[in-house]
C-alpha cells in the first residue's frame, strides 16, 4: 500500500453509504527495481535512478518541444530512447546504468 490520505466508506451497499472517514496510511515509500523496460520517469522517480540518469536526460527532456512532448518522453521505456535518441542513450550507456543502479 502507498502511504498517503485513504478514504473509507461503510454502508449496507454501494448505493447506501452511510459512513465516510479519511484516514491518513503511514507507509515506508517501496521502490521496484530498475530494468532496461522500466519508463524514464519510473527512473527519475527512483533515488538511485534520478542520480544517475538526471545527468543524462536532463538536456535531452528540456529541449523537448513543450510539457506534452516531455511528457511523452517520460513515459517511454528507456531503452526506446536508446532508438528513438541514441545521441542522449546509447545501448552501452544504457548497460553502464543499470549497473549503477545494481550496486
Amino acid at each position: 500500500m502507498e502511504p498517503g490520505e485513504v478514504d473509507i466508506w461503510v454502508g449496507e451497499s454501494s448505493r447506501d453509504l452511510r459512513l465516510h472517514q479519511a484516514v491518513q496510511v503511514e507507509a515506508p515509500q517501496v521502490f521496484l527495481p530498475l530494468h532496461a523496460h522500466s519508463t524514464v520517469q519510473e527512473w527519475l522517480d527512483h533515488p538511485l535512478g534520478r542520480d544517475v540518469l538526471e545527468p543524462v536526460m536532463t538536456p535531452f527532456l528540456e529541449n523537448a518541444g513543450d510539457e506534452s512532448e516531455a511528457a511523452f518522453y517520460r513515459s517511454m521505456p528507456l531503452v526506446k530512447v536508446t532508438l528513438l535518441a541514441p545521441a542522449t542513450l546509447t545501448p552501452a550507456k544504457l548497460e553502464e546504468l543499470l549497473e549503477a543502479v545494481r550496486s
